[in-house]
């Protein structure tokens, strides 16, 4: 199936990619580091790669194109004339590849409050309780120590949903 390029709302990527996931379809939202002084520190930040822009892998024929336009966060269609913005399968690869944050990362990640299991480093087997993304690579979990909650920041790989 092709992709096809959607505008979104200001500042609504995350919310229109969201809607669009729940309700079935697959896109990708292309995602970068950007390095920010923010308060005197310098920060990193992930941000769209193409503000205002997602990608929704459709069929014509069978997808319902009102249903897309009218879901929270989506603008249009990006058009040229009456033909509709598509975009090759192998650059949203390519793009999936060079983007250092992924569809698949934080898709993966658990809810704020839902159980997960520490696989490396020295609470290795231990459950925590997950708080936060830290960055792009980094998520915040809270761990009991001593019969005290303890904030541990571990890669998103260190750790595993317990379902």
């Amino acid at each position: 199936m092709p992709w096809y390029v959607l505008m979104t709302k200001p500042q609504q990527e995350w919310r229109a990619e969201e809607n669009l996931k729940n309700q079935g379809y697959t896109t990708f939202l292309p995602l970068i580091d950007c390095h920010k002084i923010s308060r005197g520190k310098k920060v990193v930040k992930v941000e769209p790669l193409f503000f205002r822009y997602i990608f929704v892998q459709l069929d014509l024929q069978k997808d319902n194109l009102s249903k897309i336009r009218y879901t929270r966060g989506v603008g249009d269609f990006i058009r040229f004339g009456d033909q509709y913005g598509i975009v090759s399968d192998e650059l949203v690869q390519h793009l999936r590849y060079r983007c250092d944050v992924g569809e698949e990362t934080r898709s993966n990640l658990p809810q704020k409050g839902e159980e997960v299991e520490v696989l490396e480093g020295p609470y290795k087997h231990i459950s925590a309780i997950y708080d936060c993304p830290d960055g792009d690579k980094r998520s915040v979990v809270l761990v009991t120590l001593l019969e005290k909650m303890v904030k541990l920041a571990l890669k998103n790989t260190a750790f595993k949903k317990v379902v």
